[in-house]
């Protein structure tokens, strides 16, 4: 579980699309619980969960650039629209550099 939250690991394209399918179905299920009758206590659980896997996914994604030799600043471009989905697909699909 730790490893999942470490920024400086190896990770392959297997690894790096099972974690990234699993955190996106996870968060569409977490955002079905959220209804108006929840209460506060509840949409607090709920918003740490999704923080949570929000960083799982963009330590992998930062693993990731990492590992293809490119520039870890490459996950800024992450975050602007359509071109980040663009970007983020890229990255998932580039081999990794071996290094010597």
């Amino acid at each position: 579980m730790k490893q999942l939250f470490d920024f400086t690991r190896a990770v392959n394209r297997g690894e790096f699309w099972t974690v990234q399918i699993v955190a996106v179905l996870l968060q569409f299920m977490l955002l079905s619980f959220i209804q108006p009758g929840v209460g506060p206590g509840g949409a607090v659980v709920i918003v740490i969960a999704m923080l949570a896997l929000l960083i799982i996914a963009l330590a992998n994604l930062v693993c990731r650039i990492r590992d293809t030799g490119n520039n870890v600043l490459w996950v800024l471009a992450c975050f602007i629209p359509y071109i980040g989905l663009i970007a983020w697909i890229v990255f998932g699909c580039l081999e990794t550099k071996k290094v010597k």
